[in-house]
């Protein structure tokens, strides 16, 4: 398992196994890091993250830890294990826009139980 948060600087709030976009010290890439565990973001809802991106990695659950990052509006979960999405998985989520679930284990509709969960996020990528 890879060692979780070990160079974190608060000072731009970017987990040592993700890569801050310079440019847009908003964007976050860990991707493709083969991980098990989803990084913690210091400073939770004082970060100013609009766009997280975990795909490709071994996630099997929703992060509703990122719920407290009130500016975070994209979040891509592809190729990873998700297999489902509670139905209250999204709560907290406000100002999501955009989820990206492309290429999990979801097999049914019902499995990330929509009607209940994607009441903010208002495009949803699921191929």
């Amino acid at each position: 398992m890879i060692g979780l948060i070990a160079g974190q600087s608060s000072a731009v709030d970017c987990p040592a196994e993700c890569e801050l976009e310079i440019e847009y010290n908003t964007r976050v890439n860990c991707s493709h890091r083969g991980l098990s565990e989803f990084p913690s973001f210091e400073n939770g809802s004082n970060s100013n993250k609009t766009y997280i991106n975990l795909s490709g990695n071994r996630f099997k659950e929703f992060p509703r830890q990122y719920s407290n990052i009130g500016t975070l509006s994209d979040l891509d979960l592809s190729d990873n294990y998700i297999d489902k999405l509670d139905e209250d998985a999204l709560e907290g989520f406000t100002h999501l826009y955009s989820l990206s679930l492309a290429n999990n284990s979801i097999t049914s509709w019902a499995d990330i139980n929509a009607n209940v969960s994607f009441t903010h996020a208002t495009e949803l990528l699921l191929s």
